[in-house]
């Protein structure tokens, strides 16, 4: 079949270029957070991991540059989505051990507000003033230890059996202990409400990032040295309440900025910088009220048209390509007379009066149309029949370019075709602009010159 075709033409490879370009884009973004991340940690194990990541973007980078143009990008892709897979789940890893560490600390800490409470017991049985009001100045860890050295140094100082029982629950029998050894021997009752309360904070201390918590630690602090057993409770349910709607407003924030980075990432794609879309989305990371929703629609829309109009002109810059490596007589003006025009006439080789027609129908599919130069309605049979013959080589041309397009990374299928012979030719005159654009070099060059036979 030869008559006029429409052909979906679609550029696979440079859909996948962008496609690339976009997740190497994101994979960055999370080995820079993640890399700030595990500062804040000492886990060699999830440094080991990290370090093996940033080999593999190594090697997919070397992968990509390797892979030759026409050939599919497909298993490079697959190897960036399975390394941007495992960065985020890197990331989540460090998150939880992060989440852990800081509920340890807190639960620590108020192990040792415990201990504390029960020594300033301990030093005024001892009658030991000073170091009671040394421990209650400065309640800390550090002071919690010196106290607990004088008990020992007490215990074995004094004969009194009754204060060695004591001190020896405090102290230990043979000596001075740890702050450490005496909490694990002897650990602090832990309520359902307190554990809730120190995950509810240790999540929000993990996400720091989008607001100070040290505030929550100090008023957990706060609630911790309320004496009425009631009200301590009291105010511990309505903590828990307030760091639960702190830590959904700070994951929301992060959910936000995901969305702004995945905007950004998809114009990261493109070689357009697309400034005004940047700033906006610039603005955006510091308004908490500025609607995403407009901004993503304004995003998906531009990248939509920049990327049509990419794939236009490669593909009509490639169609143009393999017919000029065929023979047919293709200008360096022609791709953009037909981007401006959405048509196009290339002289068939060795051909006076016959050439194809190029054009863009419904959108972005190619139709293609052999044509003939002379006067309309003066055909006859003879005429006829160097139609059909013309016809059949330019079928054969057909598919010729359509192969070479598939090789280039460019997708293609015929949507129509008309069987050879059974409509007339198109039979455009020698004065007709299409006719004299062959022959010009520059399109926009006026168009009086007479016809130039090849």
């Amino acid at each position: 079949m030869s008559g006029p075709k429409v052909v979906d033409v679609r550029a696979i490879r440079a859909a996948q270029e962008r496609e690339f370009r976009k997740l190497r884009h994101q994979i960055e973004k999370q080995f820079r957070k993640t890399e700030a991340m595990l500062e804040a940690t000492e886990n060699e194990t999830l440094r080991r991991v990290f370090d093996s990541l940033t080999a593999s973007l190594t090697r997919l980078d070397a992968d990509r540059e390797a892979t030759a143009l026409p050939r599919s990008l497909d298993a490079i892709l697959d190897q960036a989505n399975a390394t941007l897979e495992s960065a985020l789940q890197l990331k989540s890893n460090i998150e939880e051990q992060r989440v852990a560490s800081v509920a340890e600390r807190l639960a620590r800490q108020r192990s040792i507000e415990d201990a504390i409470a029960a020594t300033v017991l301990r030093l005024e049985t001892a009658n030991l003033a000073t170091m009671k009001a040394n421990l209650l100045a400065k309640p800390d860890e550090f002071q919690l230890q010196i106290a607990l050295d004088a008990l020992a140094t007490e215990s074995q100082r004094q004969a009194d059996a009754d204060l060695q029982d004591v001190t020896d629950s405090l102290a230990g029998s043979h000596g001075t202990i740890s702050v450490t050894d005496w909490l694990a021997a002897q650990p602090a009752e832990k309520s359902s409400a307190d554990e809730r309360l120190e995950q509810l904070a240790a999540k929000v201390c993990v996400l720091d990032g989008l607001g100070d918590a040290s505030p929550w630690l100090t008023r957990i602090a706060e609630v911790r040295q309320i004496d009425d057993a009631a009200r301590q409770r009291l105010q511990t349910d309505s903590l828990i309440i307030q760091l639960g709607e702190e830590l959904d407003r700070r994951r929301g924030l992060e959910r936000r900025a995901e969305l702004l980075d995945a905007l950004d990432a998809e114009l990261a794609a493109f070689d357009t910088y697309a400034d005004s879309l940047r700033q906006q989305i610039e603005r955006a990371r510091g308004d908490e009220t500025a609607d995403i929703a407009e901004l993503q629609a304004e995003v998906a829309a531009w990248t939509e048209a920049e990327a049509k109009r990419i794939d236009r002109d490669a593909s009509r810059a490639a169609i143009l390509s393999v017919l000029q490596s065929m023979g047919y007589d293709v200008r360096e003006s022609m791709a953009t007379g037909w981007a401006e025009d959405g048509k196009v006439v290339v002289q068939a080789p060795g051909s006076q009066d016959y050439a194809v027609e190029l054009s863009t129908v419904a959108g972005d599919r190619l139709k293609t149309q052999l044509v003939r130069f002379g006067e309309p309605g003066s055909s006859n049979a003879m005429q006829q029949q160097r139609d059909v013959e013309m016809e059949t080589t330019w079928c054969k041309s057909h598919a010729e370019v359509l192969g070479a397009l598939d090789r280039r990374g460019l997708e293609t299928k015929v949507l129509t075709a008309r069987p050879i012979g059974s409509t007339p030719i198109a039979v455009i005159p020698k004065t007709d602009e299409r006719r004299s654009q062959i022959e010009t070099t520059v399109k926009h060059q006026e168009r009086h010159q007479q016809p130039k036979r090849p």
